[in-house]
C-alpha cells in the first residue's frame, strides 16, 4: 500500500504491505474410539467457526483406516481466512482370531467372519511364511482338491476362505495366524455325502457326539490333524465305536475337521 500527502504546502510519501493474519479457528475431534466391522471408521471433527475444509490425516496418509490398531490423527484447516489444527489418535478394536502354526503342515480354520475373505487378506499376517494352502470342495464330483501357491501368478483355484472352512496351511516357518472379522452368530454348513473339510466357528469347544446331534443318523466319522502332536497327529472320531477306541474328543475353535457324511445334510454351529 502507499499513502500519499494531499497538501499545497506539503508532500510526502510512504509505502508498505498491510498484513492480515488469519484468525484463530478451533478443531475439535470426536469418534476416536471405535470398533472393527470391516468398514472405514473415520474421526468426526468440528470447526469453530463450523463449515470450514479440512485435510485430514491418518498416520500421515489420507486413507480412512479399516484394520484394528492405532492411527496417528491430524485435522488441518485448509481456508483462505482461518488456519488452525488438532490432532490424537483413533483406536480401532475388534475381534480377532489367533491360530499358532507349526513348521510344516497344518490343518486349520478361524471362527470370526473375515470382512475381505480373500484368500491373501486372511493370510496377511503370515505372508511370506507359507508357501502351499488347501482347500477342499465337497460339492465337486471330481475336482475335490483346490489349490493356492502365493508364488504363482495365475492359475490358483482357492481363492478365498470362509469361516465354514477347514484348510491345510504349509508353514516354512513357525507363525501365528491372526484373522480379523465379525462374530458370526449362526454359520450353516453344507454337507455332502462323503467327505468334507469344515471348521468350527464357534466361541467354544463342544463335546463329541453331542457337537454333531443335528446330524447324528448322517455322519460315521471325523478326523482332525493336531500338528502340535507329533507322536500322534491323526485324531479320529468314529461314532460307532467304543469309547476308548476314539482319541478325538471334541470340536474346538482354530482346527480343521473331516467329516464322513453317509447323506446329505447341514450343519448349523452357534458362535
Amino acid at each position: 500500500m502507499t499513502a500519499t500527502i494531499s497538501d499545497p504546502n506539503y508532500e510526502g510519501t510512504a509505502s508498505g504491505t498491510l498484513v492480515i493474519a488469519k484468525a484463530t479457528a478451533t478443531v475439535d475431534l470426536s469418534n476416536l474410539a471405535q470398533t472393527y466391522d470391516g468398514n472405514p471408521k473415520p474421526v468426526t471433527v468440528t470447526t469453530t467457526p463450523t463449515g470450514l475444509t479440512l485435510a485430514v490425516t491418518y498416520d500421515g496418509s489420507s486413507t480412512v483406516p479399516t484394520i484394528a490398531g492405532s492411527y496417528a490423527v491430524v485435522a488441518t484447516v485448509v481456508d483462505t481466512n482461518y488456519a488452525g489444527s488438532a490432532s490424537g489418535t483413533l483406536v480401532i478394536t475388534g475381534l480377532s482370531h489367533s491360530i499358532d502354526l507349526l513348521e510344516g503342515w497344518n490343518l486349520v480354520s478361524f471362527n470370526l467372519r473375515p470382512a475381505d475373505p480373500d484368500i491373501k487378506a486372511v493370510l496377511e499376517s503370515v505372508a511370506g511364511k507359507y508357501s502351499l494352502v488347501y482347500g477342499w470342495n465337497a460339492s465337486s464330483d471330481s475336482s475335490n482338491w483346490l489349490r493356492f501357491d502365493p508364488a504363482l501368478g495365475f492359475g490358483n483355484t482357492l481363492t478365498e476362505l470362509h469361516e465354514s472352512m477347514g484348510f491345510w496351511i504349509y508353514m516354512e516357518v513357525s507363525a501365528t495366524l491372526t484373522v480379523l472379522g465379525t462374530r458370526p452368530t449362526i454359520t450353516e454348513i453344507s454337507l455332502y455325502e462323503g467327505w468334507n473339510l469344515i471348521g468350527w466357528p464357534s466361541d467354544a469347544s463342544a463335546d463329541l457326539p453331542a457337537a454333531l446331534s443335528e446330524i447324528a443318523s448322517n455322519y460315521d466319522l471325523v478326523m482332525a490333524y493336531h500338528a502340535i502332536d507329533t507322536a500322534d497327529p491323526w485324531k479320529l472320531f468314529d461314532l460307532k465305536a467304543t469309547d476308548y477306541a476314539n482319541d478325538l474328543m471334541e470340536m474346538a475353535p482354530g482346527w480343521g475337521y473331516w467329516i464322513k457324511m453317509t447323506a446329505a445334510d447341514s450343519l448349523p454351529i452357534d458362535y
